[in-house]
């Protein structure tokens, strides 16, 4: 009996001790349990609040009028890329260096705008097929390759409208034997400046966190992350616009002073030209080409940096508006003064508007040339009569039986009025 009691004690034991283990792992899952759903009621709040606040800005007529207008101005830059495409012929007559450069910008606008569209066509896909607030959102990671091409293309084509202006000034520095030199400075700045736009994108994106949520994937204001470095970079692409501006206006000057000098322009006259320069009728070609080729850009960079210019001053105002506004309409003013796709746009309106201005210079031209008339029948009777007393004069034993009188013209050498 006493071993029976024993074993019956201690196996009761064993139950209550394990029960009591349970009931303790239980109060620990139902704490823990209690806590989680606690702070997922707090997140869910949180999103909740966000979620409304995102609805309401791009469901907003004053966020997606704009949209619209950024997207057809982002389509139409891609029917200006076609047509410079179907006029590229005008364009090959330029310098090596200057065409690299300017594909190089042309390529930046392309990229630009290649991710533009994706991001307002995604913007207008979620604002129809949204049947939650929270479905206006986007996260971080899924925009933080769209918004890496926009920093990336932005500041190449700051780079590459002062790359353009500096090429022009080398130009000038080396008159006369410029437009002969077979350089790589075109591939060489293009590259390295490509470089140092990937080196600044990094640099500005390396802290961005991917748990913050947007509405756009341009609307870096709203991510305090990232928002300081963007700005810094925009007050140095500022200071490069105001440098590309000013280089424009040297070279402008430059230009015209070697036109004056080899061009009698502004009432000189061919007296004024000094003519025992060596190579003067390749100096006067080249002044030609240059005018022509800067004429050519100065409207492309100057109206390029201006639209940039404006952005980024309108931008760093909103930026100060900001902590007086709510985030919606901060947002919605941000959607009215984004104008950078209108700058693309603008930009490759202007590069279909010269080349097509070339080539109907070339075809006037050639239609010059062939509406021409031929010498008239007095000046070829002057030509001959000049060639007839050089013959006589260096051979006077031959002398030419036409001395004293030309030969009167077949008429099939007469010209026929048109």
């Amino acid at each position: 009996m006493l071993y029976t009691y024993n074993i019956l004690y201690s196996t009761s034991s064993k139950f209550i001790h394990s029960s009591k283990v349970r009931i303790q792992r239980d109060q620990t899952t139902t704490n823990r349990l209690f806590k989680k759903t606690m702070d997922l009621s707090k997140e869910q709040v949180y999103n909740i609040t966000q979620c409304e606040e995102a609805a309401a800005t791009v469901s907003s007529p004053l966020y997606l009028i704009p949209s619209i207008f950024h997207t057809l101005a982002t389509a139409g830059t891609y029917y200006m890329l076609w047509k410079v495409c179907c006029s590229y012929t005008s364009w090959l007559a330029y310098h090596v260096n200057t065409k690299v450069l300017m594909l190089v910008h042309m390529g930046s606008i392309v990229l630009f705008s290649t991710a533009t569209l994706i991001n307002y066509m995604s913007l207008f896909l979620n604002a129809i097929m949204a049947k939650e607030d929270c479905d206006y959102l986007y996260q971080t990671s899924s925009c933080s390759f769209l918004r890496r091409i926009f920093f990336f293309s932005n500041l190449l084509g700051c780079f590459m409208r002062i790359s353009i202006m500096g090429e022009r000034a080398y130009a000038i520095s080396k008159f006369g034997t410029y437009e002969h030199m077979q350089s790589k400075f075109g591939y060489y700045v293009a590259s390295g400046f490509v470089a140092l736009s990937l080196v600044i994108v990094c640099w500005v994106t390396w802290m961005e966190d991917s748990s913050e949520l947007l509405t756009n994937c341009y609307a870096f204001s709203s991510c305090p992350s990232i928002r300081n470095r963007v700005y810094e970079m925009f007050r140095f692409q500022l200071l490069l616009e105001f440098v590309t501006l000013g280089i424009c206006i040297y070279v402008c000057r430059c230009n015209r002073t070697i036109r004056k000098r080899y061009e009698c322009i502004d009432g000189g006259s061919a007296s004024s030209v000094n003519h025992s320069d060596n190579g003067w009728l390749s100096p006067r070609y080249t002044t030609h080409e240059s005018t022509k080729i800067l004429g050519n850009l100065f409207p492309i960079i100057v109206c390029s940096s201006v639209i940039m210019s404006v952005y980024i001053c309108f931008s760093h105002l909103g930026h100060l508006l900001l902590p007086i506004m709510t985030l919606a309409h901060y947002k919605q003013l941000a959607s009215w003064i984004f104008l950078i796709p209108y700058n693309a746009f603008f930009s490759m309106l202007l590069y279909d508007f010269v080349f097509q201005c070339d080539r109907a210079q070339k075809l006037a031209s050639l239609e010059n040339a062939m509406k021409e008339k031929f010498p008239t029948e007095m000046f070829q009777d002057i030509i001959s009569k000049f060639w007839d007393k050089r013959y006589d004069e260096a051979y006077p034993d031959r002398a030419s039986s036409r001395s004293g009188q030309s030969t009167p013209r077949s008429p099939r050498y007469q010209t026929t009025e048109c």
